[in-house]
């Protein structure tokens, strides 16, 4: 077998150093056996960090240099949306990246301005950077899903903050529900309670259930999202705020012509208010951010980052 410089190097000096844990253990027979582990726990440990197994300073999984079989890392200046998301490297396919945090980004979705409404005029989005993130690599060469065609598949490795945006591939409700029936011209903290931002999806979500759990702005309904999202909530995802889902459509082409054909439905919840009775949404239909009484119906698809 062939071996690099470089990896015969390490050969020589993860042999040297065995050999002299052996010896140093051989010397101290005689002496005190806690002196000894400690220093034979040393030796080992120095052997980890040569070989590149140990921590972030040494080159190991917390500053990988590959995926798990050797596959190249992801680039970190090259933008990734449209790709897809196998959050634990399981093999299944979580969903599809609409936002690349390395990259950031800004646009405008289709802005709807027929009316003076605080509700319209709201298809703008700006998403973030930021300045380091986890790694990632391609574990899948090719799949295919009608939301974005055929693309790799990334998963994560080592530590770090998450780079990523992803939307599900499939409506987390089977049918439409409303946002939360009572809620209609009970929710005065609507300015403060929940943001449009772009970011802000997940805690949106965290404060909604919670306001849902203790009837903050009425009574429950077997029909509002807010305790038919609570499973998926406690695993990361949430239900996107209106920027999210602005650049959801925005950064993968999504038009009021093409959006059946990608398998989604005509209007999507987002986890924003616009004021005491209405929150956003996202009208395919129309093509543009609109917005709904919270106690009408509409489909909710989930987010989440990795």
């Amino acid at each position: 077998m062939d071996f690099s410089v470089k990896q015969a190097m390490k050969v020589v000096v993860v042999f040297v150093c065995a050999v002299v844990v052996i010896a140093t253990s051989i010397i101290m027979i005689n002496g005190d056996d806690d002196k000894i582990k400690n220093k034979n726990d040393e030796l080992w440990n120095t052997i980890k960090e040569l070989n590149g197994s140990g921590g972030s300073e040494s080159g190991g999984s917390d500053n990988p240099t590959s995926g798990p079989n050797g596959e190249p890392l992801v680039s970190t200046t090259e933008s990734q949306v449209g790709k897809y998301a196998d959050i634990d490297g399981d093999g299944t396919v979580d969903g599809i990246i609409f936002a690349d945090l390395m990259i950031g980004g800004s646009g405008t979705w289709n802005d709807h301005d027929t009316s003076s409404s605080e509700c319209n005029k709201n298809g703008t989005y700006t998403i973030p950077t930021i300045s380091s993130s986890k790694s990632y690599y391609v574990s899948q060469e090719s799949y295919t899903n009608k939301l974005g065609g055929t693309a790799e598949v990334l998963t994560p490795i080592g530590t770090g903050e998450d780079r990523f945006y992803i939307m599900s591939l499939l409506n987390n409700l089977s049918r439409t529900y409303d946002w939360y029936n009572a809620a209609r011209g009970n929710m005065n903290d609507y300015a403060t309670a929940t943001s449009p931002d772009f970011g802000k999806g997940k805690d949106n979500t965290a404060t909604m259930i919670s306001k849902w759990e203790a009837k903050a702005y009425g009574e429950q309904n077997t029909k509002d999202i807010w305790g038919r999202i609570k499973t998926q909530a406690n695993k990361g995802w949430f239900v996107p705020s209106r920027q999210e889902l602005t650049a959801f459509a925005g950064q993968l082409g999504i038009t009021k012509s093409n959006y059946s054909s990608k398998g989604l439905s005509g209007w999507y919840w987002s986890s924003s208010q616009c004021n005491s009775t209405h929150a956003y949404l996202m009208d395919l239909d129309y093509g543009y951010v609109s917005n709904d009484y919270v106690g009408n119906s509409g489909y909710v698809r989930l987010a989440t980052t990795f």
